[in-house]
């Protein structure tokens, strides 16, 4: 690795000047660097110090500064420093948009429209091109023509476009911590559902406080009492918890974990129309009247509708159908590494949302427009595709997109392990106890979900109904054990109950009545190797490494294994794990914010500039 004399050369470029060979001077001499790219004086010698973030949000940069500094240091956010946040950063559940931090990088006369996207992607972390698509940048850009984009019309059209922060919604077995609380610092126990509700609402609006001053240790602190005060509201006691609220799959852990955890990562979507919506509300209450419809509208629009809306703009999860729009769903756990550091252990990242819009395609515009087009080309006399050749090119294109059936479009398709990692990530950094995040390797995944190694039969029959084609499952077990019933499932639950490859298997079997055994039960290993052992620590090294982190491989305690005699060992067979140790300055970093849609750009400056502020010089660290 350069020494730091190289290091600051080759971020500052030729154009910077010499840097200075004595470490205490290096600092003095990066501080007037500093002053020239944001306007603030060179201090005296007995102040040398790194400037403040607020001190750096304070100044624009001149115009020139990108020539001075080449490139690196034009950052009126106070993000030369990886995560560092300041008065200008927004967090929401501990990211933030680099799209928006970008945009207050536009000078104050502006920009012309031609040239904005230049300025923006010259910022030092980059942009990220999904979320530029998403929020309709470069169509706003255009309508513009010559016009002088300033930016208050950036703003402006940002704010009315909104960066895609997912909603976080965990499902854990609560401890009654909040009564506990209540009693301990002279609080007085609600005994009503309404003081319940009331209190809920308080802590809510006291987390959010909390949240907007960027202390997300606090805020979760109280977003989680608000939480169990509503369970409270429910009649349910939070040491068993509500059925509602409770995890789903705690069964497929790795032995050993504690604190199991289901991560709900949700995009918030769009309410119907009053009157799409009235209709559905007057199946569930006929009776209601037009004063009541309102009300009940008004709590919709809120996000507390009361009742299932069945929105065709939503996505429903197989695992979970209850949240909607489910983008990736992580679950979790806390344990101890074989060499004693506790850290938090992932236990599987999934997307059913892109998982299925990868096999049936998204209801894109570009598919609604091929859509229409084959429909009027098919009214037209000789429009059928066999007769037609623009016909049948353009029904090949459909089928390749999903035929017309896919699912909602939405963003993170080729990045929704990173949103789930990023979580996961933000979550550990908060934990004071936690030295690191893993997750399991291939093997764990493909044992766990291989029927054979847990059932020796599986029979499946077709029914039809009314209301469509089911299954019914049952499952003989290994040995003398009884066989397991099942029950019935649509073809969108079964996933959910056999899993996802093993549901495909049954319903493109015609048969009317099947069985299962042996090989026919082994499923997944080879897609499991790829995403758990190869995709995953690419990504997860991609994210950690601009706070100075690294991804490694271990081992934790796993299954019981068998012994000579075929009795359970005392011992647990180890798992193949994936993890990144993180130190107190990584964590620090991280709590600071982790972008949502692009990764921190990995420049030496970054892991300099924070050794600098914490007083040390070593970059072999």
């Amino acid at each position: 690795m350069p020494n730091p004399q190289e290091l600051l050369r080759q971020v500052m470029g030729a154009a910077a000047t010499p840097v200075p060979s004595h470490p205490q001077t290096q600092q003095d001499w990066l501080q007037r660097i500093l002053g020239k790219a944001t306007g603030i004086g060179a201090p005296s010698p007995m102040e040398r110090t790194m400037p403040t973030e607020g001190e750096i949000l304070r100044y624009r940069p001149k115009p020139n500064v990108r020539e001075a500094t080449n490139d690196l240091i034009h950052d009126p956010t106070g993000l030369m420093m990886a995560g560092a946040a300041g008065p200008g950063r927004v967090l929401t559940n501990g990211m933030y948009s680099r799209l928006d931090e970008a945009a207050q990088m536009l000078p104050k006369k502006g920009v012309p429209a031609s040239g904005v996207m230049n300025w923006l992607k010259k910022s030092p972390e980059g942009i990220s091109p999904e979320e530029v698509a998403y929020r309709k940048l470069s169509e706003f850009l255009s309508s513009q023509g010559n016009q002088t984009v300033t930016p208050e019309m950036l703003a402006s059209h940002l704010k009315a476009n909104p960066a895609p922060f997912p909603k976080v919604k965990t499902l854990q077995a609560h401890k009654d911590t909040i009564v506990d609380w209540l009693e301990r610092n002279g609080q007085g126990v609600p005994q009503t559902p309404d003081e319940w509700t009331k209190l809920s609402a308080q802590m809510e609006r006291t987390a959010q406080g909390w949240q907007q001053k960027g202390d997300t240790e606090t805020a979760n602190r109280w977003f989680g009492f608000a939480e169990d005060a509503g369970r409270h509201a429910e009649g349910v006691s939070t040491t068993t918890g509500s059925t509602a609220g409770q995890p789903k799959f705690s069964q497929y852990q790795v032995p050993g974990g504690e604190n199991y955890r289901e991560t709900l990562q949700t995009l918030p979507g769009k309410p119907l129309p009053m009157d799409e919506w009235a209709k559905q509300y007057r199946d569930f209450d006929p009776s209601v009247t037009p004063e009541q419809l309102q009300k009940a509208y008004a709590k919709y629009q809120a996000g507390d509708s009361g009742i299932t809306v069945r929105n065709a703009a939503e996505f429903r999860s197989s695992h979970f159908p209850d949240d909607p729009n489910l983008l990736v769903h992580t679950r979790s756990n806390d344990r101890t590494l074989p060499s004693g550091e506790p850290g938090r252990f992932v236990e599987e990242v999934q997307s059913d949302w892109h998982q299925k819009g990868v096999k049936d395609g998204y209801q894109t515009p570009e598919l609604d427009r091929l859509t229409s087009e084959y429909r009027a080309l098919r009214e037209q006399p000789g429009g059928f595709p066999d007769q037609n050749p623009e016909a049948m090119a353009l029904r090949d294109r459909l089928r390749s997109a999903g035929g017309g059936q896919g699912v909602p479009d939405a963003p993170f398709k080729e990045t929704w392990p990173d949103l789930g990692l990023k979580q996961q990530l933000i979550e550990t950094a908060n934990d004071p106890k936690a030295e690191w995040l893993g997750f399991t390797g291939g093997k764990t995944q493909a044992d766990r979900y291989d029927l054979s190694k847990h059932i020796e039969k599986l029979r499946v029959s077709r029914l039809h109904g009314d209301s469509g084609t089911r299954y019914y499952v049952s499952a003989q077990q290994h040995g003398d054990l009884p066989q397991v019933e099942m029950g019935s499932h649509s073809a969108e639950d079964l996933a959910g109950v056999i899993g996802k490859e093993m549901a495909e298997r049954i319903i493109n079997n015609p048969k009317q009545a099947q069985i299962y055994t042996g090989l026919d039960l082994q499923v997944g290993g080879e897609g499991m190797h790829a995403f758990y052992d190869q995709k995953l620590p690419k990504r997860l090294e991609k994210i950690v490494k601009p706070f100075g982190g690294t991804v490694e491989a271990g081992e934790i305690a796993g299954k019981r294994g068998a012994n000579e005699y075929g009795m359970p060992d005392r011992h647990l067979t180890p798992e193949p794990m994936w993890f990144s140790r993180l130190t107190p300055e990584m964590k620090a970093a991280i709590k600071r914010g982790v972008p949502l849609m692009s990764v921190l750009g990995a420049t030496g400056l970054h892991q300099l500039a924070l050794q600098m502020k914490m007083g040390s010089h070593d970059t072999q660290k």
